[in-house]
């Protein structure tokens, strides 16, 4: 083959892929606009399922404790005592179960996690011994 038949048939080529690009691209665009709309639609309808479930569970949640009724400023602050009730219960069972002998036993048992640190340690009148000499 010739030179320009060569330079002909790729100039042919050339101007074929051009115009196929042109009428691809808009097409390709609608397309990739149009998948873009439809993933934004199936993730505003899961945010919205997962909404419904998590109010039908307060729901159901204030129910089971007898506070279907109430407004929602109500409801806030008659969870908040119940949370403070839970709470007091837990420090009261903490405070029963601690003793000087585990304090002890704690505060022996975090020295061996600590370096290079200054440690204030108290004496009968809970008076701590100040430090004789610094690094």
């Amino acid at each position: 083959m010739s030179e320009g038949k060569l330079a002909s048939i790729g100039g042919v080529l050339l101007v074929f892929i051009t115009c196929l690009s042109m009428w691809g691209f808009p097409k390709y665009k609608v397309y990739n606009r149009e998948l873009d709309g439809k993933s934004r639609l199936k993730e505003a309808e899961w945010t919205r399922k997962i909404q419904i479930q998590d109010a039908e569970a307060k729901q159901a949640s204030a129910e089971m404790l007898g506070m279907a009724s109430l407004t929602k400023a109500q409801y806030k602050a008659k969870s908040d005592s119940i949370r403070a009730v839970g709470t007091s219960n837990a420090n009261k069972i903490i405070a029963e179960s601690l003793t000087p002998e585990y304090i002890r036993w704690l505060f022996v048992d975090q020295l061996d996690q600590t370096s290079n640190q200054i440690i204030y340690v108290p004496t009968e009148a809970n008076v701590p011994i100040m430090e004789a000499g610094k690094r």
